[in-house]
């Protein structure tokens, strides 16, 4: 992935994957917008999010494909090195953030340490997607 981050931010409400999405290809957010209304066949995903079969299927389309590591398995990794995008839930939110070398790149343009934000916002990791390619190295 991109060696240098271009910190994207918000433009609507649900529009976390799509932020994420960019930072960690390293395309612009209303590439992979266009993207991810092409996929969806919606133009107002934005509003409500994504699932994660869309996500892959648009980091596909940019030929990026990406392993989803579910709960269990995120447990055993060392997400301090890891580059890749975090799904993550509390109570009453579920969201997708940008993840690399243990900063958090969220999409109001904060970046936080990895404990730092997970304990503030609450939020308990449900999976993470990376790409194949960097699983082969």
């Amino acid at each position: 992935m991109p060696p240098i981050v271009q910190v994207q931010v918000t433009r609507a409400p649900g529009d976390c994957a799509v932020v994420a999405l960019s930072m960690y290809l390293g395309r612009p957010y209303e590439d992979v917008f266009a993207i991810a209304v092409s996929v969806t066949k919606n133009t107002a995903f934005h509003k409500t999010g994504l699932y994660y079969s869309h996500i892959r299927r648009i980091a596909k389309k940019f030929a990026t494909p990406l392993y989803t590591y579910r709960t269990p398995a995120v447990r055993f990794m060392d997400l301090e090195t890891a580059c890749g995008l975090l799904g993550v839930m509390n109570r009453t939110d579920q969201h997708v953030v940008f993840i690399k070398a243990g900063l958090v790149f969220d999409f109001d343009g904060t970046v936080w340490e990895l404990d730092t934000y997970l304990k503030h916002h609450n939020y308990a990791v449900m999976c993470f997607l990376t790409s194949v390619q960097e699983e082969d190295q």
